[in-house]
């Protein structure tokens, strides 16, 4: 290692202690806002938990029986927490929570935690950096199992989410952040979340990372001879132990940037406003040929510049601000986006007028030119008509699709041997994609996304007009309905795949032409219930790469036929396949006699899936020959062989009608 020279510290030394202040400065200014638009219980949460980190007593969230805990935060005793600790407890000391050596090195916050990114519904996404070469794996346990209990309480007593990684100083330099699930990102994108790590972080507690404070432009070779020497630089004015090297921010390559498209495209199901800038900021690197300079420097860039009236500096302010000036088409749905992204749709709420937040907002509405009618519209989200608010999901689940597919396409004609889709995870991330963007006959539909069925009632009417069933969430307007399909078993299907339908879901009938009563759709709606449980998406249980029929079904016979009716006229197919898709099929049950109907559809059925007959449940209208129906076909499948068709010559009492 080359040693520096007396006058390269004393720069360096400037520079660092000048970087700190900026960076200490735009934290607070961060934490303040933070605070500003924070819930009670989401303050309660963020307040207390350094605490319950730094202590292991009976009386305390997150205690765990041990002799020996890992516990405590670098530097606690420094921190605004222990300020709140001898507040709370003015009879006690500071000395007896603090702990020799501490387990946590530092505890930081990612994602859009004290930016105008966050809303009423934000969870808290802690970072917890601990030094693997003084801990034991049962340290890293008694960790492990504490946050896990710290996380529960925070949701039980205070409705917050807050997950906690926990992960080594070796793990984060490495870029090892985590595997892949609905939570975690990290073998997909470990570059990208590294740059978004470093962009968006808030300083909790312990020590600050030390690329925050290291020169402007400073280049990796550069970086790692600095973190090699940075204790040559102890002086009165810097202490070299508050920072801690967790690994340069490096540009990702072709393939990281296709999985970050997929990962994003994938995760808009629950956030599609923040899923479009993300996937904006992709495409923009992708076709610079990632040229285009890093966000993170950026923001480092302004937060270090930045005169007093100018902080704080606000990572997801200058995502916007980033995308907007790159984009070219749908500026609109772009901006709207962005707008959903600083106020949550159903957050009720609005912004404090004499807050930053406020402030930001108003001058991007004007920049836009959006009409003061414009901005008290959106803020209106939640009375919209179900039609409008459905249409704009489906505007945005199309633009998703699109940039998606403009990376992709881009990455693929400019770096093909590089984003050959090798990986396991990747390709199955890739498959359910293009599941859940499909779009055919016997797909059940999906919401456009976790904003749509959170903004439903808890009940509906259901009423057959116009040639098909309409499921109405109220009766302001005979066509503001929330679905529509020719079907009602479809109707039933679609409740059940959107997680809608619950025991305590209310649906009224309208009166009409249909035979279909109201205590058959409620025992069809059960069944299905039981059948199809809520399940997330599962990366290792998808399997196959492309869609097919998996695990039970539910053949539905006769759902719309008069009650008198003696033969089977009607059957339809309900099921999932692997890569989560609901599925509603109507077979074809004519003509021919009753016979020859029974052994079509068990053809069709065998077909479907290699796991046979076995895991289908009929279900029948209640009437005069229901029982029958179903169990002349059940003595059908029985005998059923698919390579040579019926059994025997087997017969039910339906052959002669």
């Amino acid at each position: 290692m080359i040693p520096y020279t007396q006058s390269e510290r004393k720069t360096l030394i400037r520079k660092f202690v000048q970087h700190h202040k900026a960076f200490i400065l735009n934290n607070i200014w961060r934490t303040m806002e933070m605070l500003r638009y924070a819930t009670p219980g989401f303050r309660t949460v963020f307040q207390n938990v350094p605490y319950l980190l730094q202590v292991n007593r009976p009386e305390t969230k997150g205690y765990l029986q041990n002799d020996r805990p890992a516990l405590g935060l670098y530097g606690f005793e420094r921190s605004g927490f222990a300020r709140i600790f001898r507040e709370t407890y003015p009879d006690r000391s500071i000395r007896e929570i603090l702990v020799r050596r501490p387990a946590i090195q530092a505890l930081l916050l990612i994602g859009s935690t004290g930016s105008i990114g966050h809303t009423q519904s934000s969870d808290l996404d802690y970072w917890v950096c601990v030094d693997q070469s003084t801990l034991s794996r049962a340290d890293l346990d008694f960790l492990k199992n504490k946050l896990a209990l710290v996380a529960e309480w925070a949701k039980h007593e205070h409705g917050v989410d807050v997950h906690f990684f926990l992960m080594t100083l070796d793990e984060i330099r490495n870029n090892v952040l985590g595997g892949l699930d609905e939570d975690s990102s990290g073998d997909v994108m470990p570059l990208l979340l590294k740059e978004e790590f470093y962009r968006t972080l808030l300083h909790v507690a312990g020590r600050m990372p030390l690329w925050w404070i290291v020169p402007l432009g400073t280049e990796k070779g550069d970086y790692d001879r600095l973190t090699e020497a940075v204790e040559q630089f102890e002086t009165a004015g810097f202490h070299a132990p508050d920072f801690v090297d967790l690994g340069f921010p490096e540009r990702p390559g072709p393939k990281e940037y296709l999985g970050a498209a997929m990962w994003q495209a994938h995760k808009a199901l629950k956030d599609p406003f923040k899923a479009v800038l993300k996937m904006m900021i992709i495409l923009e690197q992708v076709e610079s040929r990632f040229q285009t300079p890093l966000l993170c420097d950026q923001v480092k860039e302004a937060v270090i510049n930045a005169t007093p009236d100018q902080l704080p500096v606000d990572p997801y302010l200058s995502t916007i601000r980033r995308v907007l000036a790159f984009a070219r088409d749908d500026l609109e749905l772009i901006r709207i986006s962005a707008w959903y992204k600083m106020h949550h749709p159903f957050d009720p709420i609005r912004p404090a007028p004499d807050g930053p937040k406020a402030r930001i907002m108003s001058e991007l509405s004007r920049e836009w030119g959006w009409k003061p009618d414009k901005v008290e519209d959106l803020f209106n989200y939640s009375r919209w008509p179900d039609r409008r608010k459905l249409a704009l999901g489906e505007k945005i689940k199309a633009l998703l699709l699109e940039l998606y597919s403009r990376i992709a396409a881009k990455l693929r004609a400019d770096f093909r041997d590089q984003v050959m889709i090798q990986d396991k995870s990747l390709a199955i991330l890739n498959a359910e994609i293009m599941a859940r963007f499909a779009d055919h006959a016997i797909k059940v539909e999906d919401l456009p996304s976790e904003f749509h069925r959170l903004g439903l009632p808890g009940d509906f009417n259901l009423a057959q007009a116009y040639g098909s069933w309409r499921l109405y969430s109220s009766l302001r307007s005979e066509s503001d309905y929330v679905y529509s399909a020719d079907r009602i078993s479809r109707v039933a299907a679609w409740l059940i795949h959107n997680r809608l339908w619950s025991p305590n879901l209310r649906i009224r009938l309208r009166p009409g032409p249909s035979a279909v009563k109201m205590g058959v759709l409620l025992a069809l709606l059960d069944l299905l219930s039981q059948t199809f449980p809520p399940r997330d998406f599962s990366f290792e249980r998808a399997g196959s790469l492309l869609a097919r029929p998996m695990g039970p079904k539910v053949l539905v016979l006769n759902m719309e036929e008069a009650p008198g009716q003696t033969r089977l006229v009607s059957a339809e197919v309900i099921y999932r396949t692997n890569l989560g898709e609901m599925c509603h099929e109507v077979l074809a049950v004519e003509p021919g006699g009753e016979a020859d109907k029974y052994t079509r559809l068990a053809e069709t059925m065998a077909r479907m899936d290699e796991t046979g007959l076995d895991l289908v449940t009929i279900f029948t209208p209640p009437g005069r020959i229901s029982h029958e129906l179903e169990s002349n076909l059940r003595t059908v499948f029985r005998h059923f062989r698919p390579e040579r068709g019926p059994a025997g010559p087997s017969r039910t009492k339906l052959d002669t009608d």
